[in-house]
């Protein structure tokens, strides 16, 4: 994000919990709206391997509750795809459920398994 910094408003969030981070949300922001991030290619709610689902939703409670009272009015996610991740895991995809959000694209993506032995 460094190389991008001209280009973007930052507008990051880290999340503590008794002192540790916990989580990270990349953004920008362009008028009223926060994207997470257009610099990036992936972005989303960073968490820990080990955090729970009750605090995934505090977090994204917390990311919600900070860009409203900050005049913002629309957020857009590109998630990160699970295949990236070290343990998948779908509480985004349940809270956009839970919370109605709408899906305004979705790509694919392929992967190749080198030790795969066809």
């Amino acid at each position: 994000m460094e190389y991008h910094k001209e280009r973007f408003e930052d507008s990051s969030i880290l999340i503590f919990k008794n002192q540790k981070l916990i989580a990270l949300f990349p953004a920008n922001q362009v008028n009223d709206i926060i994207y997470s991030h257009q610099g990036l290619t992936y972005g989303g709610l960073i968490t820990s391997e080990i955090i729970k689902l009750k605090d995934v939703i505090d977090c994204f409670k917390l990311v919600l509750s900070f860009y409203k009272n900050n005049g913002c009015n629309a957020l857009e996610i590109k998630q990160l795809p699970s295949i990236y991740t070290t343990f998948p895991s779908d509480e985004i995809q349940y809270l956009m459920f839970i919370l109605e959000a709408t899906l305004k694209r979705r790509d694919t993506l392929s992967v190749l398994n080198l030790n795969y032995k066809m």
